[in-house]
């Protein structure tokens, strides 16, 4: 505990040094005055980084997400090939497949047979897709 001082003291020469620890009221005052705006830059810092923190770690999340899933080459039909072949494939393998137009039309002629669920006229969309993008 630290010494109490009378009301008329000094700190002259003859009086025992201040206990470490030990601050009058002014010198606190003046200590807690001096650190509150940087108390106050702290406070504000952690809360922008808990409430703005977490949505730009979702947002770079995602777009890291979007460049590795989909390794087809870029095209308006890129999502529907995606949504069709990806039932039973990696696209990574079709991303790495090099054929032919009429060697397209037998893996996917092969590939409705098995039950690859397919709108009418999108068999010509993704042929084009996969003759185009992932051709010889």
């Amino acid at each position: 505990m630290c010494p109490r001082r009378s009301k008329g003291a000094s700190t002259a020469p003859s009086e025992p040094p201040p206990v470490p620890g030990c601050a009058t009221k002014p010198a606190l005052e003046q200590r807690l005055r001096r650190h509150a705006p940087s108390r106050v830059a702290i406070l504000a810092a952690v809360l922008v980084a808990a409430v703005g923190g977490a949505w730009v770690t979702a947002r770079a999340r995602d777009d890291a997400v979007e460049r590795v899933v989909n390794p087809l080459p870029p095209d308006e039909r890129q999502q529907l090939v995606t949504g069709r072949c990806i039932i039973c494939h990696s696209l990574e393998t079709i991303a790495q497949q090099r054929q032919t137009r009429d060697e397209w039309a037998v893996i996917l002629d092969r590939m409705i047979a098995y039950g690859m669920p397919m709108l009418p006229g999108d068999r010509e969309l993704i042929l084009g897709y996969l003759a185009t993008r992932l051709g010889q």
